[in-house]
């Protein structure tokens, strides 16, 4: 007689890792990797940075970071996102100009390209850039 496979629902975690397969080891042994390795294993593995050993390959993620190493956008998309979402929720709500904005905005993209260091926070001078500009709204 055959044996049905047990629903993942139902599988301890060493028995899901098993399942998923990309991973040979336990959830003890993953544990032990150090993030960034495990990073660059369930990146390879998944396409997902962030994937878990538990979880089956490929994985469809939307994580910016995932898309952009996936080649799916431009490495410049990181920089738009932070800066919008530092336009709507962080230092950069503070200024009621949209002129000085967009010039802000310029700026850092053009960093961005020049450097090739596209986290604005990173950027040599960014957070400055963000934070000085957010005060002084």
């Amino acid at each position: 007689m055959k044996q049905s496979k047990k629903d993942r629902s139902e599988m301890t975690t060493n028995e899901r890792i098993a399942d998923a397969g990309w991973f040979h080891g336990t959830d003890a042994d993953w544990k032990a990797i150090p993030i960034a390795e495990r990073d660059e294993l369930s990146f390879a593995a998944t396409g997902c940075c962030v994937a878990y050993a538990t979880w089956p390959a490929p994985v469809d993620c939307s994580h910016l970071k995932c898309r952009i190493r996936r080649g799916e956008l431009p490495k410049i998309a990181e920089t738009n996102a932070t800066l919008r979402s530092e336009y709507y929720n962080g230092w950069l709500r503070f200024i009621e100009d949209r002129k000085r904005v967009a010039a802000i905005f310029r700026a850092v993209r053009k960093a961005a390209k020049e450097t090739k260091i596209y986290d604005p926070w990173k950027l040599p001078g960014g957070w400055q850039v963000m934070v000085y500009a957010g005060v002084q709204g």
